[in-house]
Parts: structure tokens; C-alpha cells; sequence
């Protein structure tokens, strides 16, 4: 055994998670869940500012309308993600260890889609700005630890530009399936 397999094993053991049936996911069919009673939404869910509510409690909102903004050029909006009542804004308790300001909706199972989630009819035509308005007015942000708001790194110099995006639109632990 070389020096280098040896350092290895001094280093680093054998472990982790290896759960057994792990491959089992890429033959089961995906189906939707069941549609909460309620949604508690924390109002920062990237790196940088949080939002501030844009709805108040009573208002009734729909699937992707936007409940939360920031005026901030590094934060990115905050989507409801059923249709429904909000029935409260405050701070809940964040798996951050802290608490934060979040709202919360009761769903009314009717999925109702906000008018404002419309296809672009020309994606390949829009401006670079364009672009950027609309990934940030959609609430995009990574999908890393920080989750930095998308529309910042497609901000680019003036004496630069742009000529190919790759969105790798899939987020998945590599090891399942």
C-alpha cells in the first residue's frame, strides 16, 4: 500500500448514510402531495435582505402571487405557494435558530393560480434586462447553502456580456437515484 492510500485511511474513515434501498426512488411514480391546511412562509428564504409582507392578514391570495418584496438589489421576492386566506404575520420560529417574520396562509384546496404566472410567448427574443426582471420578480435564487438570488449573477459589467446560460433546473441528492 502506497503512502497516499495510507494517509487516506489515517484520514478518513469508512461512513456516512448509505441507506440500502436507495435506488428504489427511480422506479416509484411521482405524484403530487396532499394540499396543506396551512403554509407558514418565512419572508427570507435567500441570502441577503429579507422581504417585507405585500399582502395583510385577510387578504386572499393565489398560487405563485407574490406575498412578499424587498427593495434591496440583493434579495429576491417571496411567492405563495397555495391559494387561500392569510390568517397571520409574525415571527415563527426559523430552523435557523432564531425566529422570523413569516406568513402564514390557510389553504383553500383550490390550487387557484395567480394571473400574473404567464408564459413568455418568445423566451429567445427578450433583452438581457428583461431576463433579469423576470428572474427576479420570479424569486429565483440558488439552490446552494446561501440561496443567492439568481438575478444578481446574471448582472453583468457593461463591457461584458452574456452569449450562454446553463440552468441546471434539477436539484436532487445524487446518491438516490
Amino acid at each position: 500500500m502506497g503512502w497516499a492510500q495510507r494517509m487516506k485511511r489515517a484520514l478518513f474513515t469508512r461512513g456516512g448514510v448509505h441507506p440500502e434501498p436507495r435506488k428504489v426512488s427511480s422506479i416509484m411514480k411521482i405524484f403530487p402531495g396532499p394540499n396543506p391546511e396551512q403554509v407558514i412562509i418565512p419572508l427570507s428564504q435567500h441570502i441577503g435582505a429579507p422581504c417585507e409582507p405585500v399582502v395583510e392578514i385577510g387578504d386572499e391570495v393565489l398560487v405563485g402571487q407574490k406575498i412578499g418584496d424587498s427593495a434591496e438589489y440583493v434579495s429576491a421576492p417571496v411567492h405563495s405557494s397555495v391559494s387561500g386566506e392569510v390568517t397571520g404575520i409574525k415571527k415563527y420560529p426559523h430552523p435557523g435558530g432564531h425566529d422570523m417574520l413569516a406568513i402564514q396562509i390557510t389553504s383553500d384546496h383550490l390550487d387557484r393560480p395567480s394571473p400574473d404566472l404567464q408564459p413568455v410567448a418568445e423566451p429567445l427574443e427578450l433583452a438581457p434586462g428583461e431576463i433579469r426582471v423576470r428572474v427576479r420578480e420570479g424569486g429565483i435564487v440558488g439552490m446552494g447553502g446561501a440561496g443567492f438570488p439568481t438575478h444578481v449573477k446574471l448582472d453583468t459589467p457593461a463591457d461584458k456580456s452574456i452569449e450562454v446560460m446553463i440552468v441546471n433546473g434539477a436539484e436532487c441528492e445524487p446518491y438516490l437515484t
